[in-house]
This record gives C-alpha cells, structure tokens and sequence, in this order.
C-alpha cells in the first residue's frame, strides 16, 4: 500500500502460476490493488508448460490458469512464460535468457509479454527542443524523498 501512495499513477501487473492455488493468492493481489485504486494492467502466467529437448510438452502445474484469472479480472492476458531451466539458469547468474539465448522459447515468450505491456501502456512523449519560456526561471520539480537503506 505504501508504494500506492507513492506511486498514484502506477499499475500493477499480476504474475499467476497455472494452479487454482495460486490464482487464489494473485486474486488476492488484484483485490488489494483495487483498494488502492491501481489499476490491473494485465496477468503474466509464468510456468505455463516445460517442453522436453525431443519436444514432448507437460503441463506441470496445470493448464489455463492465467487465461481464467484474467477473464474474472477482465484484464488481458500479457503473456505464458514456461517453465524453463535455461531461465533458471540464467536469472541465476544474473544474465537476462532474452540477450544471453534469444531465439530459447522462454526468451521468446519475455518478449511477447513485454511488447504486450508496453502496448497496454501507450505514452506519448513530449520533445522539447529548447526550454519553453514558461519554464525558464521556475523552481526545480520536487517529489517525495526515499529512504536510502544501506546495509
């Protein structure tokens, strides 16, 4: 809730596995979101399926999760990330799959439910040439100020 307050404008995407379990908890998500007035841009089912190196599909954690909790949202579905040991490897080490191997069906997938957010929010972006006049002389913009933790 805090990060709402500080952040009024933002929206929130909901990650889901495919299980009815987990719908529970990203329902939950969705409906504390509500509360606080952000918006649901989307749902993002990670592990959707893991594909063997002969091809053989399995739907491990079941099927269509995301696909039903996006209904009941009435938000779309940004993507199916499956699961994958190539990710896990990679997220791992720190290297993002989508520059590391982008042609792996993961990565392929993390980029489809990237350009689906960005085509859920479209923004149009100012081009100033010089300073406008109004703005010669104003004050800086100020915001809230974080907290810096070190540890």
């Amino acid at each position: 809730m805090t990060l709402a307050q500080l952040l009024p404008q933002a929206n929130i995407t909901i990650v889901t596995t495919p299980q009815p379990a987990a719908q529970s908890v990203a329902r939950r998500a969705a409906e504390m979101a509500a509360k606080v007035d952000l918006e649901v841009l989307g749902v993002i089912e990670n592990m959707s399926a893991f594909t063997t190196p002969d091809g053989q599909r399995y739907s491990i954690f079941g099927e269509g999760g995301g696909e039903l909790l996006a209904e009941e949202l009435d938000v779309p579905l940004l993507g199916k990330v499956p699961l994958s040991e190539d990710l896990r490897a990679h997220a791992d080490a720190g290297t993002p799959l989508v520059l590391a191997e982008p042609n792996d069906p993961a990565a392929i997938a993390i980029r489809q439910t990237a350009r689906g957010i960005v085509a859920a929010t479209p923004q149009e972006l100012a081009v100033l040439q010089s300073e406008p006049p109004a703005m010669a002389g104003t004050a800086p913009v100020s915001g809230t100020e974080l907290k810096v933790i070190q540890s």
